[in-house]
């Protein structure tokens, strides 16, 4: 593609999700550009500048939800520190007697709050929905499993061969 082309295909794209080449051609005319309608529409078929406008906003658009999300875990980590800080400072205070446990509590809270864990004791109604849709004793028995694997405990299938064991020494 020439320049005129490069230029008319980045105006394409930056039309966004309304781009059109009668909308393009509008714009182009605007520019003080001469390109015709006709010669827009060769070019769009030509290039596929439909399929390639949409794969390059979705590549920018990729690429601009890495940036905030980077943004927001780095803008997360200075917001934990400043709250460890705040932390600490109570901790130094206690020796002096003059803690502000407020200040504490609500650093500690904003802290479990960044870090998505419950800042609130309180019946969760995802939870309730589960114990309704799955049933008590397959939501106990999912729970049971998840608590052995993350602490070491015995599983069902390990509870079931002392019991067996059990009953076989009786």
């Amino acid at each position: 593609m020439d320049e005129t082309q490069t230029a008319c295909f980045r105006l394409f794209i930056e039309l966004g999700e309304g781009r059109s080449i009668p909308a393009l051609h509008k714009h182009v005319a605007a520019l003080g550009m001469n390109v015709s309608l006709r010669q827009l529409l060769r070019w769009s078929a030509q290039y596929r500048w439909t399929k390639q406008a949409k794969k390059t906003a979705a590549v920018v658009a990729a690429k601009c939800e890495e940036a905030m999300l980077e943004d927001s875990v780095s803008w997360a980590r200075k917001q934990i520190t400043a709250l460890r800080a705040i932390q600490a400072k109570f901790i130094e205070s206690i020796d002096g007697f003059e803690p502000d446990f407020r200040d504490y509590q609500e650093s500690v809270k904003m802290e479990r709050l960044i870090l998505g864990d419950p800042t609130e004791r309180r019946e969760d109604v995802k939870t309730s929905r589960l114990v309704v849709e799955l049933g008590e004793a397959e939501l106990l028995h999912a729970a049971r499993a998840i608590a052995a694997k993350r602490y070491g405990l015995p599983t069902e299938a390990d509870l079931d061969a002392i019991r067996a064991r059990a009953l076989c020494e009786d």
